[in-house]
């Protein structure tokens, strides 16, 4: 492994950067993906392996990937950690028995994506290291915020601007992991977080922190911060962290089950659920309140925060236009697209995907159950990171992007077709841009837009 990483940065030294820097040296907005219809991007004569390639299929094109690590997240791979083995969960034969499905949410079609994408640098000449949020920033510009705990604004032709930085712990999917600001900005100026501050950590918790800043004349002041939540997890990986506003201005939470399965179908604590609170007039005294139709609020033994539950690592999810929650939820051997309402129960890990997960007793003991709209395998993929609206979603380990589509013919009603693939880069998540476009954020590489081909 060592002499070929060394031979592969000798190739980049000699070929791959200086190519790279004359393509960046055409400015921002340059085109570094390569149709599938004219070819791909090569390293010189000799068939060299590109530092990235970045592809379109054609409609027709579906090539199955190599069979990824079962148990390997997206954040865990960002953050370059093993993942620690999780229990088996083995899949029973088909036919199985199956709890009364819930019937799925009314989803809005929106309109199809153009059958030609491409992917082009949002900045040239500038990489990333682990951009896990991005959005416009008040006095304008691209706020970034990586794992580490910084939150840089970015301008093309600029030097970043910081405007927070963060003490956080690292490994498995700790650090700064979620950033958003408040919907009602002008009147509420405030930065909300997701993160795994160093203390805890130093002192062997794994606590994660649900945190408001105030922000002053476009910087972040970090000593005013307002813990909302502290949320004990077990493990350092399989804990979600997707923090969203959704359009009656609660701000909901995802979180994984922190290797410990069994939790996500138990009421009584957090783990593997969705959870929702009011954070409109969040005081020291009282962070956050209780929504009153909270769906567990007065159930003995739940936790009134609960939204939906039965999940078992959503990364990211976002708001369709009629307030349907989708969440990109990474499995242990199957990744799904749910759509999620208020008590719902996602099934992890008594189901996952389709399939009967556990002993048929147990399938046939749930009342219901919110299957998937569309789910993939390990032939595809190995951990889905959920995306943005009109709405797609990625494979972390491919790097293969798909859209979501309206399908009369699908079971569900729903289907997944090919965008696009970053064939050597790692894809953490998704954004909207300043003109309200959706941008890709990759590991150690650059932040992408992605467009339609113009014709």
């Amino acid at each position: 492994m060592g002499g070929a990483d060394a031979g592969t940065k000798r190739l980049r030294q000699a070929v791959l950067d200086p190519m790279r820097a004359a393509l960046r040296a055409m400015g921002t907005g340059t085109v570094v993906t390569v149709l599938a219809a004219i070819g791909t991007l090569a390293c010189g004569s000799g068939g060299g392996t590109p530092e990235y390639e970045l592809r379109v299929p054609s409609p027709e094109a579906d090539t199955p990937a190599s069979e990824p690590d079962a148990q390997t997240t997206p954040e865990a791979t960002a953050a370059g950690a093993t993942p620690s083995p999780t229990r088996t969960v083995t899949p029973t034969p088909t036919p199985t028995p199956t709890a009364a499905p819930t019937p799925v949410p009314t989803l809005p079609a929106g309109a199809p994506f153009p059958r030609q994408m491409q992917l082009t640098e949002v900045f040239a000449n500038r990489d990333f290291a682990q951009p896990l949020a991005a959005f416009p920033w008040p006095t304008g510009g691209l706020a970034v915020a990586d794992r580490l705990g910084e939150i840089n604004v970015h301008l093309p032709r600029r030097q970043p601007r910081l405007v927070l930085k963060l003490d956080t712990a690292s490994g498995g999917e700790l650090g700064l992991v979620s950033a958003l600001l408040d919907p009602k900005f002008e009147t509420r100026s405030y930065l909300y977080l997701y993160y795994y501050p160093i203390e805890e950590a130093s002192a062997g918790s794994v606590v994660g922190k649900v945190s408001r800043f105030p922000v002053v004349n476009g910087f972040v002041v970090r000593d005013a911060e307002l813990v909302i939540m502290a949320i004990p997890q077990v493990e350092t990986l399989h804990n979600g962290g997707a923090l969203r506003f959704g359009p009656d201005g609660m701000l909901y939470l995802g979180l994984g089950d922190s290797e410990r399965p069994r939790d996500a179908q138990i009421l009584n604590n957090l783990r593997g659920k969705i959870i929702r609170i009011d954070v409109r007039e969040a005081t020291e005294e009282e962070p956050y309140r209780i929504p009153p139709d909270n769906p567990f609020l007065g159930v003995e033994g739940a936790r009134a925060e609960i939204w939906a539950y039965g999940l078992h690592n959503p990364w990211r999810m976002s708001f369709a236009e009629n307030g349907v929650l989708v969440v990109g939820d990474a499995g242990h051997t199957t990744e799904e697209v749910s759509a999620a309402t208020a008590g719902a129960n996602l099934g992890w890990p008594i189901f996952e995907g389709f399939a009967c997960s556990d002993e048929p007793s147990a399938c046939d003991a749930l009342e219901e159950v919110t299957m998937p709209l569309v789910t993939y395998g390990r032939d595809q993929g190995c951990a889905i990171v959920g995306g943005e609206f009109p709405y797609l979603f990625a494979d972390s380990c491919t790097g293969r992007i798909w859209a979501l589509e309206a399908d009369p013919e699908a079971e569900t009603g729903w289907s997944m077709r090919e965008l696009a693939q970053t064939t050597d880069l790692r894809i953490l998540s998704f954004a909207s841009g300043e003109e309200g476009n959706v941008l890709v954020l990759t590991a150690d590489g650059p932040i992408l837009r992605l467009e339609p081909v113009a014709e």
